[in-house]
């Protein structure tokens, strides 16, 4: 109940929490197209890049919802 009110309270941190969540699908897409047509060390590159995006936005979104 105490959760309900305090997102309820804070829109700003429920819509940073919202964004974090898109771009964390945004990269999966990017990530998921890299491997179909993964065929040199650049797409290689360029999944790892996701994945450290994905993984920085999922710390980010996980420091929002332990305020």
């Amino acid at each position: 109940m105490n959760i309900d009110i305090t997102i309820g309270e804070d829109d700003g941190a429920l819509d940073e929490l919202h964004d974090a969540l898109a771009r964390v699908k945004a990269q999966t897409h990017v990530v998921r197209l890299a491997m179909a047509g993964m065929g040199d060390e650049r797409d290689m590159r360029a999944i790892m890049s996701s994945l450290d995006a994905i993984n920085d936005d999922l710390t980010q979104a996980e420091a929002m919802l332990k305020r």
